[in-house]
């Protein structure tokens, strides 16, 4: 017997209740999710948690399985047994196995919390210099790299995806020549350059 339907999840969680069993399942994801599952008593069946979400486990299970969907997330299934045992699915695809089933290894210890990751943005470059520089950008993939020329008080956008920001003369017959460039790299640093010919990196001071 199977039941796949979104609307049933609660029912197939809730089937055959025994007011004993207090185990449940929670979506503590950014995403819904789909799970599939299989009771002790050989019932097959499943459906979606919205993010947050806490169905009631009122019944014995032998596993639960992540249904991958869509767009690759970040997967976080919660699992709390009838006897308190806690575990995870932390991956696309992933299963939990029940302690009373006959297919159960070892216990899912929990992970750790998700530190949020501040995704690059992108800085600038301004030219405070009295002469014209040349700017080159060294990207973080391999060989690549974009020069342009930086005028005198001009701004120009750093691109997010920078891990260098190198300064050449553009024309080196000048005499007196003052040289500040100011950078705000992709990580938030805020750098300098007073030579003609200098660079500043990702969380790293000028050269």
């Amino acid at each position: 017997m199977r039941v796949w339907k979104c609307a049933a999840l609660g029912a197939f969680f809730c089937l055959a209740a025994s007011p004993l069993f207090a185990g449940s399942i929670t979506n503590e994801g950014p995403a819904p999710v789909k799970i599939s599952g299989r009771t002790a008593k050989g019932i097959s069946g499943g459906g979606t948690l919205q993010p947050g979400q806490t169905t009631p486990m009122r019944q014995p299970f032998l596993w639960l399985d992540h249904v991958p969907e869509g767009t690759a997330t970040e997967i976080r299934i919660k699992i709390v047994e009838d006897n308190g045992t806690i575990g995870y699915i932390t991956t696309s695809g992933g299963r939990y196995t029940f302690a009373a089933s006959p297919e159960k290894t070892l216990p899912v210890k929990a992970p750790p919390a998700a530190i949020p990751v501040q995704p690059l943005q992108p800085g600038h470059v301004i030219n405070r210099s009295n002469i014209q520089l040349y700017v080159t950008f060294i990207s973080s993939r391999l060989g690549s790299q974009r020069t342009q020329v930086l005028l005198p008080s001009q701004t120009i956008t750093v691109p997010r995806n920078t891990v260098e920001v190198r300064t050449q003369p553009l024309n080196t017959s000048f005499t007196d020549v003052t040289v500040l460039v100011e950078v705000l790299m992709p990580d938030g640093t805020r750098q300098s350059i007073q030579s003609p010919q200098g660079s500043v990196y990702l969380g790293r001071k000028a050269k």
